[in-house]
C-alpha cells in the first residue's frame, strides 16, 4: 500500500513556531504574576502568625504588647526575641538578651518574607528579619509612643547602634480601648527591607548587609512609611527595597491590631500626609484615631 505520510512544509513549521510562541508569550507573564502572588500570600501568612504570636504574649503579660526594643543592662531585646517562645520554640535567655541571634540554625523562617532579596554577605553568622514593629515617630520620653512599638532604655550607652536618643523610658503600650481604641485601624508591624550600602563595607561586613536581623535590635522598629519607600528611604547610607508590586507601585503588607493584614502602598497607610517630607506619620500608623 502506498504511504500517504506528507511532512510538513517550512510555512507550516514556521506557523507552528510563531504560536508556540504567541502561546509562551502569554503563559510567562502569567506564571510570573502567579509566583508573586504566592509570595504576597506567604508574605500575609508570616504577618498574621507574628500577630497571634503577639496576641499570646499580650495574654500571659496582661494585655501588654512586647516592646519594639527594650535595652537593660542585662543586654538586649527586640520583639522577635520577646515572642520566639510563641512562634515555636523559645530562645534561650543569653540568647534573647544577645545583640544579635548568636545561633542561626535557631532562625524563625515566619520572620523573613520570601519577596525580600536582600543578601547576607558579611562574616558574621546572621539571618535577616523583614518585619518591624511600628513606632509611629516621636515622642517624649516617659510617654507613649504614637504608635504600638515602643522603645525602652535605662541606659542607652549599652547599644551604640541605637540612634533614638530622645525616646528613653517609654512606658509599655497595652491591646486595650485606652492604648489601642480602634485595632482596625492601627498597625502593629510592617514589611521592611534595607541594607548597608557597599559604601559602608567596614559595617556591612560586621553584621550582615541586611540592616535587620533576628534577634537585633537595629531596626526592629519603624517610624513612618517613608523609612520603607525604595526613593524615600534610600540615602548614602542605606538602600530600601519593596516588597511587592513594581519598582513605579511598590506595596507592602501591613499588620493590624485587630489581626487583619492587607496589601498598600505606603502612602495609602499615612492618612494623607505626604511622603518624602518627613513628616511625622498619620493614619494607620498612629494610634490617635482620626489623625
Amino acid at each position: 500500500m502506498k504511504s500517504t505520510f506528507r511532512a510538513f512544509t517550512l510555512v507550516e513549521l514556521l506557523v507552528v513556531i510563531a504560536i508556540i510562541a504567541l502561546l509562551i508569550g502569554i503563559v510567562l507573564p502569567t506564571l510570573g504574576s502567579a509566583r508573586e502572588s504566592a509570595r504576597v500570600s506567604a508574605c500575609a501568612s508570616n504577618e498574621r502568625q507574628i500577630g497571634l504570636a503577639m496576641y499570646g504574649y499580650a495574654t500571659d503579660h496582661r494585655d501588654q504588647l512586647p516592646y519594639a526594643v527594650n535595652l537593660t543592662t542585662a543586654g538586649e531585646v527586640s520583639f522577635d526575641d520577646a515572642i520566639s517562645g510563641y512562634l515555636g520554640s523559645a530562645w534561650s535567655v543569653s540568647q534573647r538578651n544577645h545583640r544579635f541571634l548568636p545561633d542561626p540554625a535557631l532562625a524563625k523562617e515566619v520572620l523573613i518574607c520570601p519577596s525580600d532579596q536582600v543578601d547576607l554577605s558579611g562574616t558574621m553568622d546572621v539571618v535577616k528579619r523583614t518585619y518591624a514593629m511600628i513606632e509611629g515617630g516621636d515622642a517624649p520620653a516617659g510617654e507613649l509612643p504614637p504608635g504600638t512599638g515602643s522603645v525602652y532604655s535605662p541606659d542607652l550607652s549599652v547599644s551604640p547602634l541605637w540612634d533614638h536618643i530622645d525616646q528613653e523610658g517609654r512606658p509599655p503600650v497595652y491591646l486595650d480601648g485606652n492604648d489601642v481604641p480602634i485595632p482596625s485601624s492601627v498597625l502593629l508591624a510592617s514589611e521592611w527591607s534595607r541594607r548597608f550600602t557597599p559604601a559602608l563595607s567596614v559595617l556591612a561586613n560586621s553584621v550582615g548587609h541586611a540592616e535587620s536581623v533576628q534577634g537585633g535590635i537595629y531596626r526592629s522598629a519603624i517610624r513612618n512609611p517613608d523609612e520603607q519607600h525604595p526613593v524615600y528611604g534610600s540615602t548614602s547610607m542605606y538602600d530600601a527595597y519593596r516588597l511587592h508590586g513594581s519598582d513605579n507601585d511598590p506595596r507592602f503588607n501591613y499588620l493590624f491590631a485587630d489581626g487583619h493584614v492587607r496589601l498598600y502602598q505606603p502612602e495609602e497607610t499615612n492618612g494623607g500626609v505626604a511622603l518624602g517630607g518627613g513628616a511625622d506619620p498619620a493614619g494607620f500608623w498612629t494610634r490617635k484615631p482620626g489623625d
